[in-house]
């Protein structure tokens, strides 16, 4: 009965279809809204913890996996050069190369490519399968936002960089780490003398002396040229057999090494010291090695190439910090209470102003500086910024 009086009614009927359409729009928009709120979250999750971690690029990629997959993404994979050290970036599902060149062909990918200074960032964010529509729309919102601020923080780390060259200018940088040694070095020194109470320690002192001052001297006398003429001047070439000056520096810094292997080369005796120091005082502060005397000395290996000479640095190490490849050069980055930041950052830069390269390498226990250099060097001056 009550069937044929709806039937009969077109009011009726016009009433329950306009019910039935507003329970249907009231889902829609209460799904939407959900959706919304779901993204608005994602998307202020990214920005706090972009916040956090200081808008650093590394930490923010790391880090931010997880919000990502929540907004359902299955992947993330690329790589960042990092101040010349490259990062492989796998996170989420793990896929074999067959299965990440479908994804690439496909629609379900967002590439992401920045690049500024010395840092390059490559990739790619692969959506879930059974992401459609609207969840898709929302995703891309998300993948978008996450690349902005990707950018932004690009930005803003060559920016510290640029503004603390132009306040420091360039030569300016290594001056400063030159005083902060010599400064040390003094430090050193009068503990010692402070130390010194029989006459055997006093003579021991003369003698190590003899050895470190005439290099401490040399820097010492680089720095003030420096200071007057406000370049960094590497035009002390000369011939040197390379295996006896690493021992000279090595002795110089306070280390025992086995070296291996023998080459005549022309080069910026000041340059070659300048670097040897650093690398050695770096192995000094990261490997366990110095910590435990008689075990796994630093090992150097020299080998004369057709116009180069490769220089091969191993030490056993068990320090974590040093895992962290990508942030070796990268300019005032330090786990060092007392250091600056700058001491593999020139190795590079005094390297590729003499047209050579560094390469860093962790292995199982041990870490790896390859140094590649010209035979045969021409004189060479970094001229400041200014």
């Amino acid at each position: 009965m009550a069937l044929s009086v709806i039937e009969s009614s077109p009011v009726l009927q016009f009433s329950v279809l306009l019910v039935i359409l507003g329970l249907v729009v009231f889902g829609i928009v209460l799904y939407l809204k959900r959706q919304s709120v779901k993204v608005n979250n994602a998307i202020l999750n990214l920005y706090q913890l972009n916040r956090e971690v200081e808008q650093d690029v590394l930490n923010f990629i790391q880090l931010s996996w997880p919000i990502l997959a929540e907004a359902g993404f299955e992947s993330l994979f690329g790589q960042v050069v990092w101040f010349g050290e490259t990062r492989v970036i796998t996170l989420g599902k793990k896929q074999n190369i067959l299965a990440e060149t479908r994804a690439l062909k496909s629609s379900r990918f967002r590439k992401i490519q920045l690049e500024e200074g010395d840092i390059q960032v490559q990739l790619h964010l692969v959506f879930s399968r059974d992401l459609r529509g609207e969840k898709k729309l929302m995703a891309d919102i998300i993948s978008q936002t996450y690349s902005v601020l990707l950018s932004s923080n690009i930005t803003s780390k060559n920016m510290q960089f640029i503004l603390s060259k132009e306040r420091l200018e360039r030569f300016q940088l290594f001056v400063q780490h030159d005083v902060k040694n010599l400064a040390q070095f003094m430090a050193l020194l009068d503990h010692q003398i402070q130390q010194c109470r029989s006459t055997d320690k006093k003579i021991a002192l003369v003698d190590r002396l003899k050895i470190l001052l005439p290099s401490q001297t040399e820097k010492a006398n680089k720095v003030i040229g420096l200071m007057r003429s406000g370049n960094i001047e590497f035009n002390d070439v000369e011939t040197i057999e390379l295996g006896p000056f690493i021992l000279q520096c090595a002795a110089a810094n306070d280390l025992v090494i086995a070296l291996e292997g023998q080459v005549e080369m022309s080069v910026s005796k000041l340059m070659l010291q300048q670097v040897l120091s650093e690398l050695m005082a770096n192995f000094k502060t990261h490997s366990e090695a110095w910590q435990k005397p008689g075990n796994s000395l630093l090992r150097v290996n020299i080998l004369a190439l057709e116009a180069d000479v490769f220089i091969s640095f191993k030490a056993r190490t068990s320090d974590e910090e040093i895992l962290k490849a990508e942030r070796l050069f990268e300019p005032f980055w330090t786990t060092s209470t007392s250091g600056m930041g700058l001491g593999l950052f020139i190795v590079r830069e005094m390297l590729k102003a003499a047209q050579g390269r560094i390469e860093f390498i962790q292995l199982e226990e041990e870490i790896v500086f390859n140094i590649t250099l010209p035979r045969v060097a021409k004189a060479k001056a970094i001229k400041s910024a200014g």
